[in-house]
């Protein structure tokens, strides 16, 4: 298991804490999630990604919580590798919101921070399947075509970035 050391600690917990409030703009958002800015704009605009629209003097400013943030991410990366985050049934959607609360539980909370997600396709049918592993051993899944998605990694170095930018208190840069 990784060491947690006390700046894991206070991102962790700085992310957690900003769950439901706005931490992040979009030009952050792009950054943070590293996904390209029209990608990103064209999401928001067709309800694929998730985002507070707040309406400003001249146009909207777009801003994104804790929650948006990690549920965006983890869509990103299943639509990067052609998984259907946005299906008829909705059903790769609940998947990503449900993984997306259980982040919040495992990682920020439970400060399991080697947590990883597997998804595979299964051939012939739009069918598949998803797994959570704490430990963060891949070695059983060598050989298999399935996409690992190393979540916990992904959370702790975005909630780093956040937290380094943000003006806690806490922060200490002495060495």
């Amino acid at each position: 298991m990784t060491p947690v050391n006390q700046l894991f600690v206070n991102s962790l917990d700085y992310l957690n804490d900003h769950w439901d409030t706005p931490i992040a703009g979009s030009g952050d958002a792009i950054l943070l999630l590293d996904i390209p800015r029209g990608t990103l704009k064209t999401r928001i605009a067709r309800g694929h990604a998730l985002a507070h629209k707040n309406p400003g003097e001249v146009r909207n400013r777009i801003e994104f919580t804790g929650y948006h943030l990690v549920h965006n991410l983890l869509q990103d990366r299943l639509a990067r590798y052609g998984f259907p985050t946005e299906t008829a049934d909705q059903t790769m959607y609940d998947v990503v919101t449900s993984y997306t609360e259980r982040v919040r539980e495992a990682v920020l909370a439970g400060r399991r921070v080697d947590m990883i997600l597997r998804f595979q396709k299964h051939s012939g049918d739009a069918a598949f399947s998803y797994h959570e592993y704490d430990d963060g051993r891949v070695e059983p899944f060598t050989g298999d075509a399935a996409l690992i998605v190393p979540i916990g990694t992904m959370v702790v170095r975005m909630a780093v970035q956040i937290y380094m930018r943000s003006k806690d208190p806490k922060l200490d840069f002495s060495l």
